[in-house]
C-alpha cells in the first residue's frame, strides 16, 4: 500500500484529498474481499470486484461515491498491473454508475454583498475574511485553490493571481477592481496579524508561511477553517435576513393600525342622499 501511495503521489501528482478517497476505497474493497472470500487483494477476480460494487448499491451509496470507489480500485490494479503483481485487472471493464452531470449552483451579487456585510473591516480578521470571500467569488476559485495562493502568486500591475489547481498545474485567472482593493487591504494588516513580517517558509513550520491567507499562529488557513468562516458568515446573513423580515411584519402592522385609527376620522358624503356621515370618533360629541 506505501508503494501505492508513493505512486499516486509522486508520479501520478494527485492532491492530498484525492489520495486520501483512493487509499480509503482501496482498503474498504481489501476488507471486503479478506472478509467474503478470504483471499488477498491480489487474488481478486472481477466477479469478485462487481460484488464489491454492489454491495456499496446495496447499502445506499451515493452515485458520485459508487464512481469515485471504482476509479480508485481501477487506479490500484492498474498499478499492480505495472508492478507485475496481476496479469490483467480485474475491475478494467467494470463501469460505474451514471451519475448524470448537473449545473453547479452559484451565488448572487446581492447574496456574496450580503455575505460580505457580516464581515467587520474595521478590524484584521474582517479585513481577512472579506479578501478570502472576494478573491474566491472574483476569480472563481475552489477552497484548496484559495489556501493555496502565495504572496508571489499575485501579480497586481498585471491583474492577474496564479493558481496552481489540480495535478499542479498552474493557470493565470483575472482579478476583479473590488478583489484588488480588498487584497490589498489585506496585505497591509497581514503581517501585524500574526506577527510574522519576514515570513518566507512555504511548509509553514514555526508558525511561518508565505500563503496570503494566513491564522493568528502565521500559518496557511486550512480547507476546514475556510468552511468554518463561510458557514458562520452564512449563518449570521440568514439571522440578519430574519430580523429584517421581523420588522418588515412589524412595520406593517403598524401601518394596519394606523389605517384603522384613520377610518374613525373619515368623513363620508353620499351625493345622492346629501347624507353627512361623521366619523366614530365625532358622533359621540
Amino acid at each position: 500500500m506505501a508503494r501505492y501511495k508513493n505512486h499516486i503521489v509522486l508520479e501520478r501528482r494527485m492532491s492530498p484529498n484525492t489520495v486520501a478517497g483512493y487509499l480509503h476505497d482501496v482498503e474498504r474493497l481489501a476488507q471486503y474481499i479478506c472478509a467474503e472470500y478470504r483471499v488477498a487483494p491480489k487474488w481478486t477476480t472481477t466477479a469478485m470486484t462487481e460484488a464489491f460494487m454492489a454491495s456499496l448499491y446495496d447499502l445506499g451509496v451515493e452515485k458520485t461515491t459508487q464512481a469515485r470507489t471504482l476509479s480508485g480500485i481501477k487506479s490500484f490494479f492498474n498499478f499492480l498491473l505495472l508492478e507485475g503483481v496481476v496479469t490483467a485487472s480485474p475491475a478494467e471493464f467494470l463501469e460505474g454508475p451514471k451519475t448524470g452531470r448537473r449545473l453547479p449552483e452559484v451565488l448572487t451579487i446581492s447574496e456574496i454583498d450580503a455575505i460580505l456585510a457580516t464581515f467587520d473591516t474595521g478590524s484584521e480578521l474582517g479585513l481577512r475574511n472579506a479578501a478570502m470571500v472576494e478573491t474566491m467569488y472574483s476569480c472563481g476559485l475552489r477552497v484548496s485553490e484559495l489556501t493555496g495562493l502565495r504572496l508571489g502568486d499575485i501579480f497586481f500591475d498585471d491583474g492577474f493571481v496564479r493558481v496552481v489547481g489540480k495535478g499542479d498545474r498552474q493557470r493565470l485567472v483575472p482579478f476583479s477592481d473590488a478583489a484588488r482593493q480588498r487584497i490589498s487591504e489585506w496585505l497591509s494588516v497581514r503581517f501585524a496579524f500574526s506577527g510574522t513580517a519576514g515570513a518566507t517558509s512555504k511548509s509553514g513550520a514555526g508558525g511561518k508561511s508565505d500563503a496570503i491567507f494566513i491564522n493568528r499562529r502565521g500559518g496557511p488557513l486550512s480547507r476546514v477553517m475556510v468552511f468554518m468562516i463561510l458557514k458562520d458568515a452564512v449563518a449570521e446573513m440568514e439571522e440578519e435576513n430574519r430580523l429584517l423580515q421581523d420588522t418588515v411584519l412589524e412595520l406593517q402592522g403598524q401601518l394596519e393600525q394606523a389605517r384603522r385609527e384613520l377610518e374613525e376620522y373619515i368623513v363620508t358624503f353620499d351625493k345622492d342622499s346629501n347624507i353627512v356621515t361623521l366619523p366614530k370618533r365625532a358622533s359621540g360629541y
